[in-house]
């Protein structure tokens, strides 16, 4: 899956952009280029994809995980 999407979206095998947006060969990458992550890094993924389809052709959801085990999770119980 994480092949395809690269091909999909031209993006070089091994390098930061795969990296950054996908878990494919993640210890040897992370090594080379260092921590990513954040929802600054998801909000550029997510724009990214929004200008490849075209205004109006794409929904983002949330499957509910982003907080899971976070100090925000804990303080406010789930809610």
């Amino acid at each position: 899956m994480g092949d395809a999407f690269l091909r999909h979206f031209d993006i070089e095998p091994g390098g930061i952009q795969a990296h950054a947006f996908t878990c494919l060969g993640f210890e040897e990458a992370a090594r080379q280029f260092g921590k990513v992550g954040g929802f600054a890094h998801l909000k550029t993924l997510v724009d990214h994809i929004r200008a490849a389809r075209g205004d109006g052709n794409s929904l983002l959801l949330d499957g509910g995980d982003t907080w899971q085990g976070s100090g925000t999770a804990y303080r406010t119980r789930g809610k």
